[in-house]
């Protein structure tokens, strides 16, 4: 496909749209990254808490386990974790984490659209800020549907942004869209916090929200852009990077256009709490 210049840049790689996305590249950097402020993540610790506690799991899933930023505070507070993650190098980053302080998990090499696990086999299962980055939502609920007991619950942590904030995420979407698009190359397909909750409804699961926190973050353009330069985002991984940096003056452009002064967002912390009938 051409380019605005009339060459051809590069061809979308269809297969690897379809792929989940694997974190072995952000292993050394993740949790440095991705770290939650010390008061919101105790709080969702605690209310993780509850829910495993209310539904008598004896030990927890979490797909997509990672480097534990999750499951590690429940570890140091006695639950036995099951984790399943596609990378070794995530993992390994969790044991190196552990201490005697830790119960010890059981940590899986496998896909969340086919779990190496028995039918039936746990009371509570997590996922947190996985759903949007699995080759298929609806095969991964499908398999998480499956090794769940008939009362079992699925833990899905969320965290939904003030209406301006997601305005400026959904506009610099739909940016990158054309700019890349122009460019010749097809973004894999965006689900957002509120489709992955239509898709989880959708497949015949309840809910029951529950509000855990609030936080204020802030952040500025250069902020933003240094991100990307460094390829933070986990969808730039699937951008060539000649193309990415081709892109990104005119991003830089439209973005101090749209958010000249940053911006700061009240994000509220949730937890979904689902059940299958």
């Amino acid at each position: 496909m051409p380019g605005r210049d009339g060459e051809e840049i590069v061809k979308t790689d269809e297969a690897a749209l379809k792929e989940s996305i694997n974190f072995d590249r952000a292993a050394g950097f993740y949790d440095a990254t991705r770290k939650l402020p010390d008061n919101t993540g105790e709080a969702i610790t605690q209310a993780l808490l509850r829910e495993i506690r209310a539904a008598g799991a004896d030990r927890v899933l979490e797909v997509g386990i990672g480097t534990g930023r999750i499951a590690r505070p429940l570890m140091r507070e006695g639950v036995r974790m099951v984790g399943v993650d596609i990378s070794r190098e995530m993992m390994g980053q969790l044991r190196e984490q552990l201490t005697t302080g830790h119960t010890t998990p059981d940590l899986i090499l496998g896909d969340s659209t086919a779990l190496p696990l028995a039918a039936g086999s746990f009371q509570a299962a997590m996922v947190v800020h996985v759903l949007h980055l699995v080759s298929s939502v609806e095969q991964t609920l499908g398999e998480i549907r499956r090794v769940l007991a008939p009362e079992g619950v699925l833990l899905h942590q969320t965290r939904m942004p003030t209406a301006e904030t997601e305005r400026v995420w959904d506009d610099s979407h739909d940016e990158w869209g054309r700019l890349l698009g122009e460019r010749g190359f097809v973004r894999r397909p965006r689900h957002d916090q509120v489709m992955i909750r239509e898709k989880i409804a959708e497949s015949g699961a309840s809910l029951r929200l529950v509000d855990v926190t609030r936080s204020t973050e802030t952040s500025t353009v250069d902020e933003e852009l240094k991100r990307l330069r460094a390829r933070s985002p986990s969808w730039t991984w699937l951008v060539p990077g000649e193309l990415l940096d081709n892109a990104l003056p005119e991003y830089e452009t439209w973005l101090r256009a749209a958010a000249p002064n940053g911006w700061t967002d009240d994000v509220t912390i949730q937890l979904e709490v689902w059940h299958w009938d």
